[in-house]
């Protein structure tokens, strides 16, 4: 996570879903919020301009939308966290391609956005839950992965990274490092985004 609070730059076209998102991280010790976007235009401008940490950007805005401004500033520093009230497979594969770092829908607890920002700034994955999700059937992969790479799976699934599971498990980096290499290996997905999706929708995510 980064020193001192995290810097994000909240956007939505909605004024009262982007009064409340800021009011609810400006009520954290953890965030500070450094600009409030009506639009795409705004956002981009203030990511360009703030390069926060993070950015929590509405999927369907006015002038460029969410996904639009992911793909203009990928590979940058500040992750991108899309919030949408419903998006579809294509989208959510073409957040995966520009690197996003979380999908939230609108209508999640607020104690989830929270801790999909938690996890987002100290590296990991938030992913919404899809019915297509690639690789093979949830219910193959008990028989597809080890005990110790569905533990690794896992947790990777709900946000940690490397170094973190390491941590958890009480193992060294490298040896994670393999486990996740050869869970991406067996199953064909090709990343963390995937991976959470997969998990969530079997047994091994609750």
């Amino acid at each position: 996570m980064a020193e001192g609070p995290n810097r994000i730059v909240v956007a939505d076209d909605h004024p009262m879903i982007l009064a409340g998102f800021a009011a609810l991280l400006e009520d954290r010790d953890e965030f500070t919020v450094v600009a409030r976007c009506a639009n795409g235009d705004e956002a981009l401008r203030a990511i360009v301009e703030q390069r926060p940490d993070i950015a929590v950007l509405d999927l369907n805005m006015p002038r460029q939308s969410g996904l639009a401004i992911a793909q203009a500033v990928r590979g940058g520093a500040t992750r991108i966290v899309l919030i949408s009230a419903m998006i579809t497979p294509s989208q959510v594969a073409a957040a995966q391609d520009f690197g996003v770092s979380g999908i939230l829908r609108k209508d999640a607890a607020p104690n989830e956005l929270i801790a999909c920002l938690l996890t987002v700034a100290a590296g990991g994955a938030w992913a919404m839950a899809t019915q297509d999700a690639a690789g093979p059937p949830p219910s193959a992969l008990v028989g597809l992965l080890t005990a110790r790479e569905i533990e690794v799976a896992r947790l990777a699934a709900l946000g940690l990274s490397n170094k973190g599971i390491a941590r958890r498990l009480d193992l060294s980096d490298g040896t994670i490092k393999i486990h996740m290499y050869n869970v991406f290996r067996k199953t064909g997905l090709r990343n963390r985004t995937e991976l959470a999706n997969l998990i969530n929708q079997t047994s091994l995510g609750r």
